[in-house]
């Protein structure tokens, strides 16, 4: 393949169908967390505008993945059922649209693990989309015990399991999504987190957290074939990757810790079985820490346009820029920029 032949594919990129948010507004009635934010960038609706913005910057396919917020975080279970069900009919007719340009991926209801598995099933056999994003935790919605310290449910939980073993059967990917609320403050006494703490910082971290539990909570033991792609390069993960072997060496000799004890090979071999994207917005520090982690094969372009102030403009451009000046063979990079990514959705 010559350089001329590269297929560039955005494999994290967002959507919010037309018909997902009417339905996103009803249900919270006409407000929610990031309604504002949402409106603001018509990018996440409108498709030509989407595909103009992918032209510019000579992306060849995005892989649309469902927009925040989590669909339980909005209505209980039955409306989560629907607003899913929504949303996995918006981003399938999108993809039908326009097959060349586009992959969907589906949301699912996380506050019900059996309705988990049923539109998994729908989205992936009836509607053709390519997989489904999860978040990193479950069932917290805005109001509900606002301090008690965490922001939900891990998706390490037993009764996850069987949404895990439906995804390994139809040999999909999972693409793995931060969350955390502004309600959920980072000190004692405080009702909500300041300075945007929860988003700038909150989000890598309850990535990282999310990785940690997927691995010491045995989920890649029990479904070793599991595919998970995390966002922004894996979070935390690649740079404290030797704070974290030394630590828990540290804690697990001389402390009461039992750090993968029940793992069947060392647990460092689990991470390194992360997909990560490169979304760090420029950061080539970033994602040269996440190329020495979990290595080309492991690495996908992804942006998470369009969430910029440009539509997605200042995403797309970075994070060409930063797989550009990244020093890689030639083929790593075409790996990277979308032959690996290619080679998960066939």
């Amino acid at each position: 393949m010559t350089e001329s032949e590269q297929r560039i594919v955005d494999g994290f990129s967002h959507v919010l169908p037309a018909e997902y948010k009417d339905a996103l507004d009803s249900y919270a009635g006409g407000s929610h967390v990031v309604s504002g934010l949402l409106d603001s960038i018509p990018e996440l609706t409108d498709v030509d505008r989407r595909l103009d913005l992918m032209d510019e910057h000579g992306v060849d396919v995005g892989v649309l993945t469902p927009a925040s917020p989590p669909v339980e975080t909005i209505a209980d279970r039955r409306g989560a059922v629907e607003l899913a069900r929504t949303m996995n009919d918006g981003i399938a007719r999108i993809a039908t649209e326009h097959p060349d340009r586009f992959v969907g991926v589906a949301t699912v209801p996380m506050n019900d693990p059996d309705a988990m598995v049923d539109e998994l099933d729908r989205a992936v056999t009836d509607l053709g989309l390519q997989g489904a994003l999860v978040y990193s935790s479950v069932d917290r919605r805005p109001a509900d015990e606002p301090h008690l310290g965490g922001t939900g449910r891990p998706i390490d939980r037993p009764e996850l399991d069987p949404f895990y073993e439906a995804v390994t059967d139809l040999d999909v990917p999972i693409w793995l999504h931060p969350t955390r609320p502004k309600t959920v403050p980072e000190y004692v006494g405080e009702r909500d987190s300041k300075h945007l703490i929860w988003q700038l910082f909150g989000w890598p971290f309850e990535l990282s957290a999310a990785m940690a539990r997927l691995v010491f909570g045995g989920v890649f033991e029990r479904h070793p074939d599991l595919d998970v792609i995390a966002h922004h390069a894996g979070g935390m993960l690649p740079l404290l990757a030797g704070r974290m072997d030394v630590h828990a060496e540290l804690f697990e000799t001389f402390g009461d810790a039992d750090v993968g004890g029940d793992l069947s090979r060392p647990y460092v071999d689990h991470f390194r079985q992360f997909y990560v994207d490169s979304a760090t917005f420029g950061s080539v520090a970033a994602l040269e820490c996440a190329l020495e982690f979990f290595g080309p094969d492991r690495l996908l372009f992804g942006t998470d346009a369009p969430f910029d102030v440009d539509g997605g403009a200042v995403s797309v451009e970075r994070s060409l820029e930063a797989v550009a000046r990244l020093d890689v063979s030639e083929a790593d990079r075409r790996r990277i920029y979308g032959e690996t990514m290619l080679d998960l959705l066939a």
